[in-house]
């Protein structure tokens, strides 16, 4: 029998008065589009979905929606209006935010995700604008809703529409409200040269200008006011051959590249006269094309309390007479645990072959760097006594077992390596 008009039956009225701990259980075993559609059915649903939405503090707004929301975002039409209404229901609770990457999507958005940002997303501490096609207004704005409490901030790659490619003036105007920021991403912006140093808040700890155009003394005048400054990834070029001095003893994270053809020949002296001085240095990224024999023998003669070193790269060095003499020199270096050199394929078999010269090394990612062909048979010579983790992404295709092989060379590698408990394939 059917409950008289205006009352609810006692199924309905049971499942309005549901505890929140219940409502809360239920959502947890849906997935995102489920939750979509039971909001649908009800107001009381659509109210108790906040249960869902507000555990949602980090989103990488794309590939949400590609991969665990499963929605047709083909056109900039369906794109705009699903990310829009996912913003409006996590934006309150959003810590951190990942707007990059929208490829074609970009020139044919609608202002509707522009206002949903603006307006719900007013407690961000993580920021992302990675490769994208933005207003310059619109980033004004959103820096004036979010930028007093932005922890971390990147802006790789950013073109501002009718201006082109990111520069100083704007970004000035942008970090005039960034008074907390402790990490700025800023790579690849080749119209950057930190003329804006003025406006770089004094609370930053990390600086990443790879790819920009980074002036020697405009960089001096950033780590005169970040006096917290302890971490750096630059790339070397005409105007920037030298650290500040001021930096020398404060850092302990360090990446470089540059063109080799440019640079090479003048930067190891540059370089050399640098690390005496870099005393805290604790981890060292170096452009697979910059290295050099000069280079390994001042990393590995000053920098004894180095324990991470990564050498990446697909370009082969360009003054590197032995590379095995170099590996087998990595073990004068007491603390060194980790060691990356992902798509260095010069140094990929011998890294392997020679990691024993490396007597506390416990992590080892030589991804896209050795092939399967390049270990036939020579498996039974790694030897390594405090391995922990082998990672060789693009070790074997893709189509390959993966699950299988990883486990067979764990076993075989185990004899010569103890502590090894993963080898991670993809």
């Amino acid at each position: 029998m059917s409950a008289p008009e205006g009352e609810e039956s006692g199924e309905e009225a049971a499942m309005l008065q549901l505890p929140d701990e219940l409502a809360e259980k239920i959502l947890g075993y849906l997935q995102l589009p489920d939750v979509l559609v039971l909001e649908r059915t009800c107001r009381w649903w659509f109210d108790a979905a906040v249960l869902y939405w507000r555990k949602i503090t980090v989103l990488d707004l794309v590939t949400f929606l590609r991969q665990k929301a499963r929605l047709d975002i083909g056109n900039a039409f369906r794109f705009d209006a699903a990310a829009s209404g996912l913003i409006k229901r996590t934006g309150p609770y959003l810590k951190s935010l990942d707007i990059s990457r929208f490829g074609p999507l970009e020139y044919g958005l609608r202002i509707c995700l522009e206002e949903a940002i603006l307006n719900y997303c007013t407690k961000l501490e993580c920021l992302k604008i990675c490769n994208r096609l933005l207003d310059r207004q619109w980033l004004i704005k959103l820096f004036t809703v979010t930028g007093k409490q932005l922890r971390s901030l990147s802006m790789s790659h950013l073109y501002i529409k009718n201006e082109g490619s990111l520069q100083d003036e704007l970004l000035g105007v942008l970090l005039e409200n960034c008074s907390r920021l402790e990490t700025l991403i800023l790579s690849d912006n080749p119209k950057i040269s930190l003329s804006c140093h003025t406006s770089f808040p004094s609370s930053l700890r990390v600086i990443d200008v790879q790819g920009c155009i980074a002036n020697h003394r405009h960089l001096t005048e950033i780590c005169k006011r970040c006096d917290r400054l302890e971490s750096l990834r630059i790339t070397y070029g005409k105007s920037t051959m030298l650290l500040p001095a001021q930096l020398l003893n404060k850092l302990t994270d360090l990446r470089i590249d540059g063109n080799a053809a440019s640079v090479l020949m003048r930067m190891e002296d540059a370089f050399a006269a640098d690390i005496a001085a870099l005393t805290h240095l604790r981890s060292l990224t170096v452009s697979s094309n910059l290295v050099t024999d000069g280079l390994i023998e001042q990393v590995t003669t000053a920098l004894l309390g180095l324990e991470c070193l990564s050498v990446p790269g697909q370009r082969p060095p360009l003054d590197v007479l032995n590379i095995s003499t170099c590996i087998e020199k990595l073990g004068r270096l007491p603390k060194l645990k980790e060691v990356s050199m992902k798509g260095n394929s010069p140094f990929g078999q011998r890294m392997l072959l020679l990691a024993h010269h490396l007597r506390a090394l416990e992590h080892l990612d030589l991804s896209f760097a050795v092939k399967e062909r390049d270990m036939v048979g020579l498996w039974d010579l790694v030897k390594s006594p405090h391995l922990v983790t082998l990672a060789i992404r693009g070790f074997v295709p893709p189509t390959r077992p993966m699950n299988a092989i990883a486990t067979s060379l764990v076993a075989q590698l185990r004899p010569n390596c103890p502590c090894l408990i993963r080898v991670t394939l993809w």
